[in-house]
């Protein structure tokens, strides 16, 4: 969320050739889908 926060507050783009903020906020999302699906699928 602070990812998305200082990407906005920057004005960065969110497709650009190098990578900034905001794909770093996806690969938090990401990461974070991922262990909530595992954690689910564990818990069955």
């Amino acid at each position: 969320m602070l990812s998305a926060v200082v990407g906005a507050f920057r004005r960065e783009p969110p497709v650009d050739i190098v990578l900034n903020h905001w794909d770093e906020a996806v690969a938090y999302a990401a990461l974070f889908s991922l262990v909530t699906a595992l954690n689910h699928a564990a818990a069955a």
